[in-house]
C-alpha cells in the first residue's frame, strides 16, 4: 500500500494543500521555513496522531484557524479501491478519525494500514539514547507483523504497573506475586517474539550495513531485560527489598534492549563519526522496511527530513543507491533540488516546490 493522495487543512503554514503523491518517490525541496518540514509532519500526524516536533498540537493549528485536518487516499495494488483516512483536531483537545467516512475507534487502525519510519536529526538518539528508543525500535518491528502482540504488550504493561503500585504501597509481598504471575506469563510472550525478530532483523541488517558502512564491523545483540538463566520470578525474588526501596520493578520486558557495538565491545558513540552514526541509524530503519516487505509484504513509507546533512558525498550516494531496494515509499525534503535530483539519478520521482505553505508540483 502507498499514499496516493494528501491533503492539508491549516496545519501551520499550510492552509489548503492537495497534492498527488508518487508510489516511489517524494521530492519536497525550496527555502527553509516554507513548509517542507510542516509536509511530512502532516503525513506522520496522520498515521500517529502525534508530531515530531512539538508535545502540543495547539501549536499546530494555523494562528488564523481552530482546527486542522489531514486527509489521505491509501492504494493498494492488490484492492480495485482506495483506502480513505483522515484526522481532524479542534484547539480544544477533540480528535476524529475516519477510515472510509467511518468514526474509527482509535488512530491504531490507520497506523496498521501503512507502517510509518522517520529519520530526521533526533534519529541518531536510538544509539544514544535511553533503552526505551530501542525497544521501540523492536517492537514496532514485532507490531506489524505479529497481530498479538499489542495484545500481550498491553496486558504486561498492565501488570507491570499493578506490580510497581504494590512496590510504592508498600503492601506486602503477597499481593506483588499475584500480579507477578500474570506479569511472567506476558513478558515471556514478548521476549519470544522479540527475540525471534531479532535473530531475523539480524540477517537483513548484516547486508544492508555492509553496504553503508563496509569498513566497519557492526554487531546487534538482542537483552531481555533479566536474566533468563535464573528466570523471572527467581529475578523477583532476589531483587524485592531493592525494588521495595526503589519503588519500581527492576527487572523485566521494560528493560529490553538492543545493544549495538563497533567490533563487538565498544560503544558507537566513541568510535563513529556522526555522519557514519547516522547512516547506522538509516540502515537500522532500512533494514526494517526490507523485513517487513519479506515478512508481509507491506510496504513502509519512509519520511527523510535532510538527508544530505552530515553525511559525506559517496556516502550519500550509497545511502540514496539502496533506496529504490527496499520497496518502501520515500518522502525526502532539502532546501537543494539539484541535489535530491543528483542523488537519486535516474529513479523517477514527483517533486514538488514549496514556498510559503503553498506546494506545487514541478
Amino acid at each position: 500500500m502507498t499514499l496516493s493522495f494528501l491533503e492539508i487543512q491549516n496545519l501551520r503554514n499550510l492552509s489548503a494543500v492537495k497534492i498527488e503523491l508518487s508510489p516511489q518517490f517524494n521530492l519536497f525541496y525550496g527555502a527553509n521555513g516554507s513548509g517542507k518540514t510542516s509536509l511530512l509532519e502532516s503525513i506522520h500526524y496522520l498515521f500517529l496522531a502525534r508530531s515530531f516536533r512539538t508535545r502540543f498540537n495547539k501549536r499546530l493549528v494555523n494562528y488564523q484557524s481552530n482546527s486542522f485536518s489531514i486527509f489521505g487516499k491509501i492504494q493498494s495494488p492488490h484492492l480495485a479501491k482506495t483506502i480513505s483516512v483522515g484526522l481532524e483536531r479542534h484547539v480544544n483537545g477533540e480528535v476524529k478519525v475516519r477510515i472510509d467516512r467511518t468514526d474509527a475507534k482509535s488512530i491504531l487502525e490507520i497506523t496498521k494500514l501503512l507502517p510509518i519510519r522517520l529519520l530526521y536529526s533526533e534519529s541518531r538518539l536510538l544509539l544514544t539514547g535511553p533503552s526505551k528508543l530501542r525497544r521501540q525500535l523492536i517492537d514496532w518491528g514485532v507490531f506489524h507483523v505479529e497481530h498479538q502482540f499489542l495484545q500481550d504488550w498491553q496486558h504486561a504493561r498492565r501488570a507491570l504497573k499493578q506490580r510497581n503500585m504494590v512496590l510504592r504501597n508498600k503492601t506486602g509481598r503477597g499481593m506483588a506475586k499475584v500480579w507477578e504471575n500474570e506479569l511472567v506469563q506476558y513478558s515471556e510472550k514478548l521476549n519470544l517474539l522479540r527475540k525471534t525478530y531479532v535473530e531475523l532483523f539480524q540477517i537483513v541488517f548484516m547486508r544492508v550495513v555492509s553496504k553503508l558502512l563496509p569498513d566497519i564491523d557492526i554487531s546487534i545483540h538482542y537483552k531481555p531485560g533479566w536474566n533468563e538463566e535464573i528466570g523471572l520470578l527467581l529475578a523477583w525474588e532476589q531483587t524485592w527489598q531493592r525494588d521495595l526501596e526503589l519503588g519500581y520493578t527492576q527487572h523485566g520486558p521494560h528493560r529490553a534492549d538492543l545493544v549495538i557495538r563497533v567490533n563487538k565491545t565498544m560503544a558507537v558513540q566513541d568510535v563513529l563519526s556522526q555522519g557514519q552514526q547516522k547512516l547506522l541509524v538509516y540502515g537500522l530503519y532500512l533494514t526494517q522496511g526490507i523485513l517487513l516487505r519479506q515478512q508481509t509484504d507491506k510496504r513502509c513509507i519512509y519520511l527523510l527530513d535532510d538527508l544530505p546533512a552530515e553525511v559525506d558525498g559517496k556516502n550519500k550516494k550509497s545511502f540514496a543507491a539502496m533506496l529504490p531496494k527496499i520497496g518502501g515509499q520515500i518522502f525526502l525534503k532539502s532546501v537543494d533540488e539539484a541535489e535530491l535530483s543528483l542523488l537519486l539519478g535516474n529513479h523517477s520521482a514527483a517533486m514538488f516546490h514549496v514556498e510559503q505553505g503553498r506546494v506545487t508540483i514541478t
